[in-house]
């Protein structure tokens, strides 16, 4: 509810300020997001948290936020990185042929066009469809492994593992 909210309204703001439009993959997760109060104490730095997130346009950004999160808080759990990913979806997925992805408790769908991220999936647990669909995993773990296989392409890191630093956490 809240993201939608907030997407809306930040839309309308740029409509009104007569700014373009970004391009951006549409990622419909139809799971309860958060940012666990086990992760970040302070409910002040998780809704600034979940605003830059919001706010992210360029890979570099959720670079940076993951780095800002390993850095403060340690390990990223399965739900943040989940946000991290769909975050790198959003931004990125356009570029790499993701027209949309859509995730539920079961299945996770993803439309491409002329992308290589088959490729770079488990064939095992994703299946590409003749009509350009993949599905896979659903839940944090479906998430989780595209916003892998796109960062791996895209040289952003974000689920626990520090490759600046050669450490795996």
């Amino acid at each position: 509810g809240f993201t939608l909210y907030y997407r809306m309204l930040e839309e309308e703001v740029a409509k009104l300020k007569g700014e373009a439009s970004k391009e951006e993959t549409s990622v419909d997760f139809r799971l309860p997001l958060r940012l666990p109060a086990s992760y970040i104490p302070q409910s002040n730095v998780r809704v600034t948290l979940f605003r830059k997130l919001l706010r992210a346009g360029s890979l570099e950004e959720v670079e940076s936020i993951a780095g800002e999160l390993r850095d403060r808080f340690g390990p990223i759990p399965d739900s943040v990185a989940c946000m991290l990913a769909m975050t790198v979806l959003r931004v990125a997925g356009r570029k790499h042929g993701i027209e949309y992805v859509v995730c539920t408790e079961k299945k996770t769908e993803v439309l491409v066009n002329g992308s290589d991220l088959a490729s770079r999936l488990d064939a095992g647990r994703w299946h590409l469809s003749t009509s350009g669909k993949l599905a896979g995993p659903g839940g944090y773990g479906g998430i989780i492994e595209l916003g892998r296989a796109l960062g791996a392409a895209t040289k952003v890191h974000f689920s626990g593992e520090d490759v600046a630093h050669g450490k795996r956490r």
